[in-house]
């Protein structure tokens, strides 16, 4: 399977990246980190540091574009903060090129709208949370990256930070659907957000 994968780092108190690049699912191993000036050293060969500060979802735009430019069926982009616990179901899953994105982290929040094991269809729109784990065919990349609502997102990306809320109401829209498993396959372990936000247990525990 052609997955080009990208993990968005920016300066914490705990070096969560090298954690991950160290404890990857073999499907995701083919990997690019992009970082903020400042963040946690990782090895050079893979690593892409930004001379000046682009903010979160700036950072993970350029990941994105990044990786489509790679040519590969499908692309990944992670987090930093994010552990894997169920590998063999990451490395277990088959994609298919005509869905949204599937999500390898599971909010607990989200526990009463998943009611089957392993892969659920599902999208909170704009109320969704935790887009910290997603693998998306390069055509649904391309399209949200085309598409005006996310364009006028990142435009105003300074006061409206979510990229949670606008890659998954852009899909709700385009009416292509999403996956989330049960139970999440990898847990996020960071207690302050790279943007300052707390961690909130009760939304943020992996279901």
């Amino acid at each position: 399977m052609q997955i080009a994968t990208g993990i968005t780092t920016a300066p914490r108190s705990v070096d969560y990246v090298n954690g991950l690049l160290k404890n990857l699912p073999v499907s995701l191993m083919n990997c690019q980190v992009f970082a903020e000036p400042g963040s946690a050293a990782t090895p050079k060969k893979i690593t892409i540091t930004h001379d000046e500060k682009k903010g979160c979802l700036h950072n993970w735009d350029f990941a994105l574009r990044y990786l489509l430019a790679l040519n590969r069926k499908f692309v990944c982009i992670l987090q930093d903060d994010i552990e894997f616990v169920h590998f063999h179901l990451a490395n277990k899953l088959n994609p298919i090129d005509t869905v949204g994105f599937y999500s390898f982290y599971t909010p607990v929040f989200y526990k009463k709208k998943l009611n089957l094991p392993e892969w659920n269809i599902f999208n909170n729109g704009w109320h969704s949370v935790g887009a910290c784990a997603l693998l998306f065919p390069r055509k649904s990349a391309e399209q949200l990256l085309n598409d005006n609502d996310y364009k006028n997102h990142l435009l105003n990306y300074k006061a409206n930070q979510q990229i949670d809320s606008i890659v998954c109401a852009v899909f709700k829209k385009l009416g292509l659907p999403t996956f989330y498993h049960r139970p999440s396959l990898c847990r996020h372990i960071g207690d302050v957000s790279s943007i300052g936000h707390q961690e909130m247990k009760h939304i943020t525990n992996p279901l």
